[in-house]
This record gives structure tokens, sequence and C-alpha cells, in this order.
């Protein structure tokens, strides 16, 4: 038969259609994606808190954009900028702040709403007593990373099981 298509055409036309819609909708979402700035929220069975001191305050459309030193307790300072529509920690009169973060993926942070007084308080003690060294902007991986790279090995593998068939 000409007119119908055969069992490996049809995989293999139907995985060419899937892969370029999945990277056309990576592609899209690699674009909005914007190194240094953090993504959360972060999850609560992995979160801990730090103090940050502020480096600097812009706006973005209606958000705060503030960027932040976080000195988390193991590990390096570094800088980050964190998104958020209000200003609930008072942190440009104070320059300092209390964040969440996940120790193992520091590019997840967010700033906590209602933080204790005493936790807020120790943190711009925290933030304030050292001078500010420099710290690296962290790397936050562009968003799927993984995916992309598990699509390109199946279709790696597809196209050689159809090229012996």
């Amino acid at each position: 038969m000409h007119g119908a298509l055969d069992g490996p055409r049809w995989i293999m036309m139907l995985g060419l259609n899937a892969t370029v819609a999945l990277l056309v909708a990576l592609g899209a979402a690699r674009l909005n994606h914007r190194p240094g700035v953090a993504q959360g929220p972060v999850p609560d069975e992995t979160a801990a808190h730090a103090p940050a001191r502020l480096n600097a305050l812009t706006t973005r459309g209606t958000a705060f954009v503030f960027d932040l030193t976080v000195r988390p307790a193991r590990g390096a300072p570094y800088r980050i900028e964190v998104e958020h529509p209000l200003d609930l920690q008072d942190i440009r009169v104070h320059g300092a702040a209390l964040v969440r973060h996940d120790p193992r993926r520091p590019w997840l942070v967010d700033l906590p709403s209602h933080p204790s007084a005493a936790e807020l308080t120790a943190a711009r003690a925290a933030a304030r007593t050292e001078d500010p060294e420099p710290a690296p902007r962290v790397w936050t991986p562009p968003p799927g990373a993984p995916v992309l790279l598990l699509t390109g090995i199946l279709t790696a593998v597809l196209v050689t099981l159809l090229a012996r068939a």
C-alpha cells in the first residue's frame, strides 16, 4: 500500500512531531529565563533560614526586585535577585532581610511573609556585622534542561532503532 504508513514510518513521524513540539515549548520557557533571579517557592521540607544583605532595590513591573547577598549558615555567601510584590520586612529601610533558601539548590530563595521579630532582628544584625565582600552571583539552571537532555537521548535511540529496521 502506497498511501498507508507502515509501523516504523508512523512511529518516526509521531516521534519527530512530539520532539518539535517539546523543543518549541522549552524554547519559549528559556526565553523567559533570567539568570541570577531566584526561583521559588522553597519547599518546606528543605527550607532553611539565612540572613541577607540588600545590595540594590529596583522594580520590575509591579514587583520589587531585591538584589541580595545571602549568607547561609553553611557555605559561601552568594548574590541573587528575589522578586516580591511587597516589602513586608521593610528591607529598603533596614538594608537586611531574612530569606528562606534550599541549601542544596541555592537558586531556590524566597522571602518569608511573616518571620518572627526575634528571627528578623537576628538576621538584620548578622547581615550588618560583616563588611560586604563581593559575592558571586548564583547560577540558576534554565528551565527544562533535564527534559531537553533526556529528549535528545531518546531521539537518538529512536532514530538508531528506526534506521536498523
